[in-house]
């Protein structure tokens, strides 16, 4: 990991709130406030004397994290999928939560770090030490790219780490943000759901498999950079890793039937409310008016350029937009591929291009509950 002392200021990104131009008033939960003062101590050491000040300013980011954690009062969340499913944008919607420290796919991270190595690391062990703040461990491989701490006042401020610090007080001060927080949520994209077992085995974890269309999957590939589909081109067959992870989570929900849960993103884009209340009762995080004025203002956003990673949209138009954009020959060898996927998870098999392009004729014939997927995949 690079041991660089060049130090950049603190990269505050704020997100104006405007709803119709209603205030939003509310009071800060105290966690929150404790880390918005540790920013703003951060934010000062950068502008005064740096290199005597910021050992000091680190000290008392501990100091402030000893004070108010609760570990037993921890609650760790896996937002589990596949690529270009939705994640990201799922993903920010519960981290608006008050006191949530988000980890956006660390494996990522992992496989992009200098050594490029991931078999000398249990991802499992991996996990659970990222979600119990024990990033020092893995300073020699881990980089981090982005790591969302999210509190809010009247907007959301982001902070990115990026570059602010080197080498181990970076991760020193991540542990920090880290250990103070009591939700910590983690999308994890690459790896395979039989990795969470060993996971689900500590009560303090929590399991969103989040599903999407294979169909949209493979049409919102086509909007990436060509060297991203190069790494993605592993996965030829666009329902393989789908099916099995499907097979584990049916298998882990029936051993922990109250801590696994599945949502369909076309449900969450068409349902936002409901669907966003849902997964925050699950969780256990209060669902505030905040929550559901940022979650609709996220969800009713025209962006005023494409851009394939951006979460902001008007998400009951991205439910349909791969029908408008993917041949049906292209969709019809996906529907090859993938037929006993779609026949658990109740994706419509189109038959003709006709019927295909009649969007009265719903892509999705339900969305199961899991009951259903259970009686769809003959494992009951």
């Amino acid at each position: 990991m690079s041991r660089e002392t060049k130090v950049s200021y603190l990269d505050v990104l704020i997100e104006e709130s405007d709803f119709n131009n209603n205030k939003i008033i509310m009071s800060l939960h105290l966690v929150s406030l404790v880390v918005l003062l540790t920013i703003f101590l951060i934010t000062l050491s950068f502008i005064g004397n740096v290199n005597n000040n910021k050992f000091q300013i680190y000290e008392n980011a501990v100091n402030l994290s000893n004070k108010y954690r609760n570990d037993s009062d921890v609650k760790i969340i896996l937002l589990w999928t596949q690529i270009r499913s939705g994640s990201r944008f799922t993903g920010e919607l519960l981290s608006i939560g008050s006191s949530t420290f988000y980890i956006d796919e660390p494996i990522a991270e992992l496989r992009q770090s200098a050594t490029r190595n991931m078999t000398t690391i249990n991802i499992s062990t991996f996990l659970d030490d990222i979600l119990h703040c024990n990033y020092m461990k893995y300073r020699e491989y881990y980089q981090i790219r982005e790591l969302f701490l999210h509190t809010h006042t009247k907007e959301i401020f982001t902070m990115k780490r990026t570059n602010i610090l080197s080498g181990d007080l970076l991760m020193g001060f991540d542990e920090e943000f880290c250990k103070i927080s009591k939700y910590r949520l983690c999308r994890i994209v690459i790896p395979s759901l039989r990795y969470s077992e060993t996971l689900l085995e500590d009560e303090k974890y929590k399991l969103i498999f989040l599903i999407r269309d294979p169909r949209a999957i493979s049409n919102s590939k086509e909007n990436l950079s060509e060297m991203r589909k190069t790494e993605l081109v592993y996965q030829q067959n666009p329902c393989q890793k789908l099916y099995f992870d499907l097979i584990w989570y049916l298998k882990l929900r029936k051993r922990h039937p109250d801590r696994l849960m599945h949502i369909y993103y076309e449900d969450l884009a068409l349902n936002t409310k409901e669907r966003v209340k849902e997964m925050y009762s699950f969780i256990g995080l209060p669902y505030t008016n905040l929550v559901e004025g940022l979650t609709m203002q996220k969800t009713n956003f025209e962006p005023q350029s494409w851009d394939p990673y951006s979460t902001l949209r008007v998400s009951t138009e991205r439910t349909y937009k791969w029908r408008f954009e993917m041949s049906f020959e292209a969709v019809k060898d996906i529907q090859i591929k993938c037929r006993r996927t779609f026949k658990i998870l109740g994706y419509r098999i189109f038959r003709n291009e006709k019927e295909y392009k009649n969007l009265n004729n719903s892509h999705i014939k339900s969305f199961k509950n899991y009951q259903e997927l259970l009686f769809s995949s003959n494992l009951d």
